[in-house]
């Protein structure tokens, strides 16, 4: 545990959208729900995915996080920091983990895969394991965290957050009004961050 009490509060401006970017919010806001505007690998995500980044009134779900998990896996500032070794997991692996039954305990390829899975967890020094009680919220455990901040909420962050899951470079959708073309499509292979 942390010697100071833990923060409650963003103090960064880095969460909140410019004046560039409403232009992205409106694009979203004017598609319609079944539109894909999200394609990033294995993770793709509609307008009415989105719409929970859009509304503070609604609960995040898997293909908005698993998406944003995918971003910042790709990020090297989170895979190694002041703190170790970092893995974020994304909610399809964990809902496979947290579903447990005796029979898929005895089940030899689902245990093969709890035993790398927790392998992985065992290198890093913070794991990030998002827990969903099914139909209410997700919960972010972070197991072995050497310090702790804890944001009040994700207010001002659920606008960022849309604009940077459909203008980030490795998403398919092109077309946004925010999209510019970058040399982050380079500089990662989606193999690279499946790791």
């Amino acid at each position: 545990m942390p010697d100071e009490p833990l923060s409650t509060d963003s103090t960064s401006n880095e969460y909140l959208i410019n004046a560039d970017e409403l232009s992205t919010v409106q694009y979203i806001n004017s598609t319609s729900q079944d539109k894909v505007l999200v394609d990033i690998g294995f993770y793709t995500a509609t307008k009415k995915d989105l719409e929970c980044l859009l509304n503070s009134e609604m609960f995040l779900n898997d293909s908005v996080m698993n998406a944003y998990i995918r971003i910042l896996k790709a990020q090297p500032s989170i895979n190694e920091r002041e703190d170790g070794y970092t893995y974020l997991e994304t909610t399809y692996n964990a809902n496979m983990i947290c579903g447990d039954t005796i029979a898929s305990l005895r089940n030899k390829e689902e245990g093969n895969f709890r035993l790398y899975r927790t392998l992985t967890y065992l290198n890093n020094d913070m794991v990030f394991f998002p827990i969903n009680i099914k139909d209410c919220h997700w919960y972010l455990v972070v197991i072995n965290g050497r310090k702790g901040v804890v944001q009040k909420d994700m207010t001002n962050f659920r606008l960022k957050l849309a604009v940077t899951l459909v203008n980030y470079a490795w998403n398919k959708v092109k077309g946004s009004p925010g999209y510019k073309a970058t040399d982050a499509e380079e500089t990662y292979t989606m193999e690279d961050n499946e790791k």
